[in-house]
């Protein structure tokens, strides 16, 4: 078993109780399925328990809400309780929590918002 697999750890549990400060490196937040309240306050959760230096990966089905596909897209995010956000407004709400380094990374009809919490100076 490769080492890394024993480090990985997938947890199916109420973000928005998450109280671990420091304790990730990397986290995983799929707010396709969030509501817009939910997705706030896991966000900021999530910075809290990543430890500096570490990745949040935010994963949409958002764009820049200017195409059919990207409205196309948001229906579907509406339809299964998430919020639909635009990409500008998440990297915008990521980056007032104290996210930095934010990159949006395109691909077949998803967006992934790459983000790091910064290192103490």
């Amino acid at each position: 078993m490769p080492v890394h697999t024993r480090r990985v750890l997938n947890r199916n549990r109420d973000v928005t109780t998450l109280d671990e400060p420091g304790a990730y490196t990397v986290a995983w937040a799929p707010t396709s399925f969030l509501p817009r309240s939910v997705a706030n306050e896991a966000l900021l959760r999530i910075f809290a328990a990543l430890a500096p230096g570490g990745f949040l990966i935010v994963g949409t089905r958002g764009g820049s809400g200017a195409t059919l596909q990207s409205a196309l897209a948001s229906l579907r995010v509406l339809r299964s309780g998430g919020y639909p956000w635009l990409v500008d407004e998440l990297t915008d709400y990521l980056s007032t929590i104290g996210y930095r380094d934010i990159e949006a990374i395109a691909s077949s009809g998803r967006v992934d918002i790459l983000a790091r919490k910064p290192m103490p100076r």
